[in-house]
């Protein structure tokens, strides 16, 4: 029996001593688009470089740090002790922020009630951090977002201003539209398209899934103080309109598809293999701080590793998946629903599992969540269109006795771009609900509270 068991596990091992070559689909994917974006038009440079120095610009800073990395980053995976980020990653002087208005729960409350009570500490956080927030809204001038960092485990997953200077920047803009001087108000309005235009460019840029689903969450929390400014009757929203119409259009539905990112992710998953490749040639490293025995575990999964051809299965994954989300919202669950079975049925253990089994797990097992996050973008995409309806129905003086009625007429504003699921509407509470999609903390606020 023993012999029999030996001689099963030498096929298994002979079946994978071979890797395969690289489909012409995961070829094609493996090249990056190109970066249309010089490092001083682009936003993924300055905020890498976000805290430089008073003397020295974001952009500085953060193409510098960006050079370290890759140029520093093949010997880093190779020697694991070779450093870390370098000198680069606290120079002195780097700046941080200061301040006594306390943190914000963006996608859970408004700014807007605080703000009011805050006034005082606002402007005095303002000035004592004015380099900060000057360069916040510097940064609204970079035409596009591209990541430059080269794919890695080590690599900067995601680059984004202190969560502070953002939440001290929601309340300013706050102040401003409350304030009903039309100077302060044209600046508030301004200061709001701006912000979300901004973080549009980043969800839409060439990046890592974080950044996305970074982008998208700025632009909700963007998109409550708007939901805010709305239902308070004090502010003359017919003011913000005819300044800026488009802060209650609903943005066109294909400026909410992240497909792309499935072949960013493929791409970054190639890296992970690779480097698997590479550390296999340092088992008995004496500066690896693993043990024997986890070393030795790790040379005999490898054994049944195949970086290329996992990388294969990955691209054909990456392509499905971008299908699914970018395809028509209103069919993506039955979409969703059929790439699942497909992936259910390519995943069952069954004897073709005897090849390259590690990297068929390391694969398959990261697919179940990975369609959730098309479907947290669409849910801000419905909560644009739930604050648009809401403008609408104080801009038309609509009754909570003809909310309902209002809804029936302007689907386009009162469904989920998926499934065309229909808004809830509370009379007894005033308020209009999105039934989200996408799973999401119980109390992050997809909710509005209507003048009517």
């Amino acid at each position: 029996m023993a012999a029999v068991v030996i001689v099963l596990i030498l096929i298994a091992v002979a079946i994978n001593a071979r890797d395969e070559d690289l489909s012409p689909e995961a070829k094609a994917l493996l090249v990056p688009p190109p970066n249309p974006f010089p490092d001083k038009d682009n936003l993924y440079v300055a905020l890498m470089g976000f805290d430089a120095p008073a003397d020295q610009t974001p952009l500085q800073l953060g193409a510098a740090r960006i050079k370290y990395y890759n140029d520093t980053i093949d010997a880093r995976l190779r020697h694991p002790d070779f450093g870390n980020d370098g000198p680069l990653a606290s120079p002195p002087g780097v700046l941080k922020f200061q301040g006594n208005t306390g943190p914000c729960r963006l996608l859970q409350e408004s700014v807007w009630g605080l703000a009011r009570q805050q006034q005082s500490d606002i402007a005095a956080d303002w000035a004592t951090n004015r380099i900060l927030m000057d360069r916040y809204r510097q940064l609204r001038n970079l035409t596009g977002y591209y990541e430059t960092e080269r794919p890695s485990v080590l690599m900067h997953f995601f680059a984004v201003p202190p969560s502070d200077v953002r939440c001290l920047f929601l309340k300013k803009v706050a102040l401003d539209l409350q304030s009903g001087k039309a100077e302060q108000v044209r600046q508030g309005i301004e200061d709001l398209t701006a912000d979300l235009t901004m973080h549009r460019k980043i969800m839409s840029g060439d990046g890592a899934l974080i950044s996305k689903m970074i982008g998208a969450a700025f632009i909700h929390a963007g998109l409550i103080l708007l939901s805010d400014a709305v239902a308070d009757p004090t502010v003359d929203i017919t003011a913000i309109a005819a300044q800026e119409p488009a802060l209650f259009e609903s943005a066109p539905i294909a400026s909410w598809r992240i497909g792309s990112v499935f072949t960013n992710e493929m791409r970054f998953a190639d890296s992970v293999f690779q480097t698997t490749g590479i550390k296999r040639g340092s088992l008995f490293d004496k500066t690896d701080d693993a043990t024997v025995w986890q070393r030795m575990g790790a040379q005999v999964e490898s054994l049944f590793f195949k970086p290329d051809v996992t990388t294969n299965i990955s691209a054909e994954l990456a392509v499905n998946l971008q299908k699914v989300a970018d395809g028509d919202p209103s069919t993506f669950s039955a979409r969703r629903a059929a790439f699942e079975r497909w992936t259910a049925e390519q995943s069952k253990l069954s004897i073709r599992w005897v090849s390259n089994p590690s990297g068929k797990s390391m694969t398959w097992m990261v697919l179940p969540a990975y369609l959730d996050y098309p479907a947290r973008v669409y849910d801000v995409a419905a909560f644009q269109r739930l604050v648009c309806l809401a403008y609408q129905i104080r801009q038309q003086k609509i009754g909570r006795e003809a909310v309902a009625a209002f809804m029936q007429q302007h689907l386009e504003l009162s469904r989920h771009p998926i499934d065309n699921q229909a808004f809830e509407w509370d009379a007894k509470s005033g308020t209009i609900s999105v039934k989200t999609v996408g799973p999401r903390p119980a109390e992050r606020r997809f909710r509005v509270k209507v003048a009517g």
